[in-house]
């Protein structure tokens, strides 16, 4: 007795990218949700710079989520993940000055440079890549609750 288990196959591999496309856009909703507020310009980097990759290997299916933000010196997304140490910043072309609004004062500064010293966002923001990926079989799981 013989059984064409051909059509069977292609049902499972395409259920299984079915789910994997849930979960990924599931991983992604969670990210968006806690991607950093590193300040304006950094925070729309580290959204625009996700890449995910997705693929597929016989009955293998895999995913690859990665961040790259770089401005000068790293990448935004290493320093929101792995935090940074104090250091000084200066601004982009020389004879020119930082000016940013300092709510403290209430008005606008201006400085040839300042020492930035890590403040309580930073230890807010440490791992949050690392901690919302760890839940990938929770968002398996919900994602395969939600395909029923």
């Amino acid at each position: 007795m013989t059984a064409n288990v051909r059509s069977l196959e292609a049902a499972v591999v395409a259920r299984g990218e079915e789910l994997m496309d849930a979960a990924i856009d599931e991983l992604e909703k969670r990210l968006d949700l806690i991607v950093p507020d590193s300040g304006e310009i950094h925070s729309n980097k580290l959204r625009q710079g996700r890449t995910v990759l997705r693929t597929r290997f016989g009955f293998t299916l895999s995913a690859l989520v990665t961040y790259t933000a770089p401005v000068e010196g790293g990448d935004v997304a290493d320093f929101t993940e792995y935090g940074t140490e104090a250091h000084d910043i200066y601004p982009r072309r020389p004879a020119f000055a930082l000016h940013f609004f300092w709510p403290k004062v209430g008005g606008f500064v201006f400085f040839d440079h300042v020492n930035w010293k890590p403040g309580p966002g930073v230890a807010r923001n440490l791992g949050w890549f690392s901690t919302t990926i760890a839940t990938w079989p929770e968002v398996v799981r919900d994602a395969a609750d939600g395909l029923r």
